[in-house]
């Protein structure tokens, strides 16, 4: 996978994101709900180059195979698509990390 793909980021992520942000905000510290912002949309703009490098979503694989993966943020992890003719990568879900797969997979399918 040569270049540079472009990230896109759907309503649910955004959504998810923002649901993460106001938790932390109201449960543990601005400061906190900042830091946890900013590695996860460091780990996002890090989509742009090589997305496949991070591993497929467990939680799916035995449905869809690779289609979903899944890029550590901390306590979080960021699920996208990589469409490879294209060079988009589509950030669907952003969830912690205990999520567990029904939760996941209910998420997702």
């Amino acid at each position: 996978m040569a270049g540079t793909f472009q990230v896109i980021i759907t309503p649910a992520a955004e959504q998810d994101l923002e649901g993460i942000i106001a938790y932390l905000i109201e449960n543990e510290s601005y400061d906190r709900a900042l830091t946890v912002h900013d590695e996860i949309l460091e780990v996002i703009e890090g989509l742009q180059e090589m997305p496949t490098r991070h591993a497929p979503a467990r939680d799916t694989y035995e449905f869809v195979g690779d289609y979903y993966r899944r890029a550590p943020a901390g306590k979080y992890k960021v699920i996208f698509h990589a469409s490879e003719p294209d060079n988009e990568v589509f950030v669907v879900r952003i969830m912690h990390t205990k999520r567990g797969p029904e939760f996941v997979r209910k998420a997702l399918l």
